[in-house]
């Protein structure tokens, strides 16, 4: 039998002009909150094993934030493997930056900040400990749907690149840079045995970038706004703790904004002001994300208890090349 927990924490850190994390430009600093970000947790045990999944409303996670959040949890008497412990970001480019050891990540926060580290670090222990606390017995189901090609979720940026891919038969135009992306939802359900709604974690690729790098508040963009609407959702289910997460996909040059905007000269969202463009991705996320969730009870993949787990750290200033990416020379490196 599975045992489930869902865990949220406030991560959110406020320092005034404090540098935000993605765009790298110099005037991209926090002057004010508009909406507080978070760390969410689903801890998964079955079989003597358990597997913790952490996703954060920031750019991207560090190994080094991992392993201090590690250690803040078996302070706490909670002991994971490295290997079972998942962290992720959903790769927003609106939340504080300054939590990185390296220093091209922290040009516009004047070095490394450690009050930011510590309440990332903070918010992950204290949601882990949440989602350990409500552990309860679950079932998981597992489901996946498409975007409808009109809907306007997301877009390739980079269309030129995307036509050069030697399995695509016909160039794809301007137009159509929607088609030219993954379009497809992948749903993990959490119910518990009485089929009571416990949260549930999706995979769907875009870019957390509806806020463009004129904004200058703290904002858990496109994918936040997502979660925010799945929990009120499903606390009108029932769910006495929701959580969901709105998890990253393959993002790579995948824009929720297609409308160039004729002041600013950059692409934009639905709207001209970012904010009801952020909120218009998010409820798109939102809504095919429920539409997965109520067809995975009926049509969904039940999964048998059992779970495994693997990880693996790879030096990429130094990784081989295979040679179909090389135009066929061998021993080629990265640097």
């Amino acid at each position: 039998m599975y045992q489930v927990g869902a865990g949220k924490a406030d991560i959110t850190p406020f320092l005034m002009d404090l540098g935000l994390m993605g765009y790298g430009a110099v005037w991209n600093v926090a002057k004010g909150i508009e909406t507080r970000i978070s760390s969410r947790a689903f801890v998964i045990k079955s079989g003597g094993k358990t597997v913790v999944f952490v996703n954060m409303e920031i750019c991207f996670p560090t190994i080094l934030m991992k392993h201090a959040a590690l250690e803040g949890l078996r302070e706490k008497g909670l002991d994971y493997e490295d290997d079972a412990f998942m962290l992720t970001a959903q790769h927003t480019h609106s939340a504080p930056s300054g939590y990185s050891h390296y220093f091209f990540y922290n040009m516009n926060t004047g070095g490394h900040r450690k009050e930011v580290f510590a309440r990332y670090v903070e918010g992950i222990v204290e949601s882990v400990c949440e989602a350990e606390e409500h552990c309860q017995p679950a079932t998981l189901s597992l489901h996946s749907g498409d975007f409808d090609k009109e809907v306007p979720v997301a877009f390739n940026r980079s269309l030129r690149a995307y036509n050069e891919n030697k399995d695509i038969d016909a160039k794809l135009k301007k137009d159509q840079r929607n088609l030219a992306i993954d379009r497809t939802m992948q749903l993990l359900r959490f119910d518990d045995l009485e089929g009571n709604p416990i949260g549930m974690i999706n995979w769907f690729g875009v870019h957390t970038t509806s806020m463009s790098n004129d904004n200058t508040k703290i904002n858990f963009d496109n994918k936040g706004y997502a979660a925010q609407y799945f929990e009120h959702y499903l606390k009108e289910k029932g769910a006495e703790y929701p959580i969901s997460i709105f998890a990253q996909e393959a993002a790579g040059d995948v824009t929720p904004n297609f409308i160039l905007d004729q002041k600013k000269k950059w692409l934009r969202g639905m709207y001209e002001d970012d904010l009801e463009s952020t909120k218009f991705n998010g409820n798109l996320q939102f809504e095919k994300a429920k539409d997965i969730y109520e067809e995975c009870e009926h049509k969904g993949s039940k999964i048998e208890e059992g779970i495994d787990y693997n990880s693996m750290y790879v030096d990429f200033s130094n990784a081989k090349i295979d040679t179909e990416f090389t135009g066929g020379l061998v021993n080629q490196r990265t640097s």
